[in-house]
């Protein structure tokens, strides 16, 4: 499948910014917006290391799981921002569960927000490291 000229002009726009700013690329890392919003799987899926996500240009950490495998420690380590805001995870939803995500994606959104307002690129994972978690904070 080839991708739409708008989609490959972004995506070539992405490589060029991070070769330049001497960024490598990460195994199962995905940008939705280059240099700003990432996503990927949780370590509890794809275990990572933090030396690999600072040398993708990754600067901050927002889980919307519980944080599995995510050590808050290791993930503020010098050089980076982490912060949990977990969403419910139950299929079909819950009596509450829309209001826990309202107020939860706010304060994801904030943060995000801030974050990128310092020139900070965040990560945002769940466990399965889906497109559906990142749209939701970046909403």
């Amino acid at each position: 499948m080839i991708a739409p000229p708008q989609v490959a002009s972004t995506l070539g726009a992405a490589v060029e910014h991070f070769a330049f700013k001497g960024h490598r690329n990460m195994q199962h890392l995905f940008w939705l917006l280059p240099g700003k919003l990432a996503g990927r799987p949780g370590p509890n899926r794809l275990p990572w290391r933090r030396d690999e996500l600072q040398a993708a240009g990754i600067d901050a950490i927002l889980p919307v799981n519980d944080g599995a495998c995510c050590d808050p420690r290791e993930c503020r380590a010098p050089g980076l921002v982490y912060r949990c805001q977990p969403m419910p995870d139950s299929e079909p939803p819950q009596p509450g569960d829309d209001l826990i995500c309202r107020t939860q994606l706010l304060e994801a959104y904030a943060y995000t927000r801030a974050q990128n307002q310092e020139n900070k690129a965040v990560l945002v994972h769940c466990s399965a490291g889906k497109v559906g978690s990142i749209e939701k904070a970046s909403s």
